[in-house]
């Protein structure tokens, strides 16, 4: 199994195990998803400011619910919007961007396992 090495200084020194590379050589050898995403165009959706607005499927109501609780969160000051699902058979909370994610969670006493850092 080949084994990517990099010594910072200088000048940058790259390994394939005991064998020292180039920069494109090291690079043909050990692509980086990150690199391969930036090329295509593709970014890491969950990390750009164009991902927003994001819909919560775990916050989601029923459609009978969505007046109700858009009243409990103008109340709570922070006024939301909901999306009808494909199916018709619930009604998800449009996050506009981070700081309204945080805001709602915070209103509504729920915590995000999967939030970053400042979440």
């Amino acid at each position: 199994m080949a084994k990517a090495r990099v010594i910072y200084g200088r000048v940058n020194r790259y390994f394939d195990g005991d064998e020292e590379l180039t920069r494109e050589e090291f690079d043909r050898r050990f692509p980086t998803r990150i690199k391969d995403l930036l090329k295509s165009g593709e970014l890491l959706a969950s990390q750009t400011p164009a991902c927003w607005p994001k819909l919560s499927s775990g916050m989601a109501v029923l459609p009978h619910q969505v007046e109700a609780k858009m009243e409990t969160d103008r109340k709570a000051g922070v006024p939301t919007d909901y999306q009808l699902t494909p199916d018709g058979y619930a009604a998800e909370p449009v996050m506009r961007d981070r700081g309204h994610r945080k805001a709602y969670l915070k209103a509504h006493g729920v915590h995000d396992n999967q939030g970053g850092y400042g979440d």
